[in-house]
């Protein structure tokens, strides 16, 4: 900054009147002007949006598109016209020139102050140099690497989906081993893919015979709970036997007591027992119930094991199918980038490429363009564009590749 200063004095105290004068204000310069005599005529002014300037005492005045001399000779006019001074002398200064902008493969493009006697190499000083790879300062070599880092772990993801979906469908069709003929297509060391499969192998492996202990688990259970069942079956059955047996005894005890055979005594006894048979049967029969209701269970989970592994499977087949080409498009970005990054850095080594340069300048109110090189000298205003064509060495080594 301090150096910009020092030689934005040192290059204005230099400029010549003539060229001072011959410049030609446009909106965005900042004009100092002053009338000696004057003290309330002292100001610092921008060339606003509608290419004006606002002086006090006389009000908004036309300046863009007039040189410096002409628009000396338009104020001095006015302040004679005006009455303010007798013998005006106007004195006219470029505070600030309009900025100029600098693009494309910059580290940092945008607007930047103009000065006097600026080049095309100085405004790329100010944007901090070239950046043929958009990189905004970032080092080339480490963008290439973590390049190739991304696209050997996107690789590596993309063949354990292809993996697990191998296994997922193997599981579905009933196998116990992955069909290793034909693999994932993704430059992936043997010594990872084999891990790869290596684990994928086991989960399949242990997906069938958790399948296969549920399934003998449940077997087990309804097979003795079908024995429980028959066993209290045939209980109750005894049990509603003697229940009736009891109630026929009772019966007959009730006549001969009524008769006066039997004394009351002993029909109290029996009544309590038969209570105590009734008591009995309605239990088992709460255990027979239970023990259908338990039989039923067991069967509908025998019957629905493999439906719902099956819906499982399904539901985490369709996660890796979409896990996959969220995995593969990554996989060919990063492709892309490490060919990208290393075909531009063998094209920016190259001593005989050279940036495009182009100057968009404003005159006589249009827009031309021209050619330059980084010696090109430029005006305020200017809009300096920089291209480096760069396109990715065919001879590149194969991205993943050793």
């Amino acid at each position: 900054m301090i150096f910009w200063i020092l030689f934005s004095f040192s290059y204005v105290a230099a400029l010549p009147v003539g060229r001072a004068a011959d410049y030609t204000v446009q909106q965005g310069d900042v004009l100092e002007i002053s009338v000696p005599g004057v003290p309330g005529l002292h100001r610092r002014t921008p060339v606003d949006a509608a290419g004006q300037v606002s002086l006090p005492l006389v009000g908004q005045v036309d300046a863009a598109g007039k040189s410096v001399s002409e628009l000396r000779a338009t104020l001095r006019d006015l302040l004679a016209a005006k009455n303010i001074t007798r013998r005006p002398e106007v004195v006219i200064d470029i505070a600030e020139y309009r900025p100029l902008y600098i693009g494309g493969d910059v580290v940092k493009p945008g607007s930047y102050p103009y000065r006097p006697g600026m080049t095309v190499r100085d405004a790329i000083a100010l944007a901090q140099g070239y950046d043929s790879l958009h990189l905004r300062g970032r080092d080339p070599m480490v963008e290439a690497a973590n390049a190739q880092a991304d696209y050997d772990s996107y690789a590596i993801e993309a063949a354990k989906q292809v993996v697990r979906i191998d296994r997922l469908k193997a599981a579905l069709a009933d196998r116990r081993e992955l069909d290793l003929k034909n693999g994932p297509d993704f430059p992936v060391r043997p010594e990872a893919m084999a891990e790869i499969r290596r684990v994928e192998s086991q989960r399949l492996s242990a997906d069938w015979e958790n399948r296969s202990r549920e399934r003998a688990h449940l077997t087990e259970m309804l097979n003795g709970t079908k024995e429980q069942l028959a066993t209290l079956t045939r209980e109750r059955e005894q049990s509603a036997a003697a229940l009736d047996q009891q109630n026929k005894y009772l019966a007959r005890v009730r006549e001969l007591m009524q008769r006066g055979l039997l004394q009351n005594s002993r029909f109290e006894e029996l009544q309590r027992g038969l209570i105590t048979a009734q008591n009995q049967f309605y239990e088992m029969q709460t255990r027979v119930l239970q023990a259908q209701k338990d039989v039923a269970d067991f069967t509908r989970k025998l019957d629905t094991v493999d439906d719902e592994r099956r819906a499982r499977l399904l539901q985490e087949l369709q996660e890796a199918i979409t896990q996959l080409e969220t995995s593969r498009y990554r996989f060919e970005a990063a492709a892309t980038k490490v060919k990208y990054t290393e075909g531009a850095i063998s094209h920016w080594n190259d001593p005989a490429q050279a940036p495009k340069i182009t100057i968009y300048e404003n005159v006589n109110g249009g827009e031309q363009r021209r050619r330059a090189s980084e010696a090109a000298p430029l005006n305020p205003g200017d809009n300096i564009e920089i291209v480096f064509k760069t396109k990715p060495n065919n001879a590149a080594r194969t991205p993943g590749g050793s």
